[in-house]
């Protein structure tokens, strides 16, 4: 992998500070070239992520890489202590998006007009009289 490759794929410096910021105690600075070399290592990281990820799909003929092949790939990469937390917070992030999606379903549904509705607006006229006056 070139140096010009790592350049060329680095995280936005206002990323990169976020989640240093949120890892260091109050007070404590990091040196500009800490902060290169940290954004050097994690495109270095990812780039080794996703070659582990795509050999594991390529392994089962396929050509799409998807979280399986991530997961596989930081368990192969040794990076298994890395690979539970990031199971844990998708396993939450999926349960939490399925109950998004059914919550607004529901409220779809609530909202949904019969055909006897068509004729009669969708809010009470005396809702909007107030807005006329001002």
């Amino acid at each position: 992998m070139s140096d010009q490759k790592v350049e060329e794929l680095r995280l936005p410096m206002a990323v990169l500070n976020r989640i240093v910021k949120s890892c260091l105690p109050n007070g404590a600075a990091i040196s500009k070239d800490a902060r290169t070399y940290l954004m050097r290592a994690c495109a270095v990281f990812i780039f080794y992520l996703i070659t582990q990820a795509e050999e594991h799909a390529s392994s089962k003929k396929r050509k799409t890489v998807n979280i399986e092949d991530v997961m596989v790939g930081l368990k192969t990469g040794g990076f298994e202590f890395i690979h539970e937390a990031l199971h844990d917070a998708f396993e939450s992030c999926k349960a939490s998006k399925a109950s998004k999606v059914k919550i607004t379903r529901k409220r779809g549904a609530n909202f949904s007009r019969s055909k006897d509705d068509e004729d009669t607006p969708p809010f009470p006229l005396s809702l909007g009289q107030g807005l006329s006056q001002a």
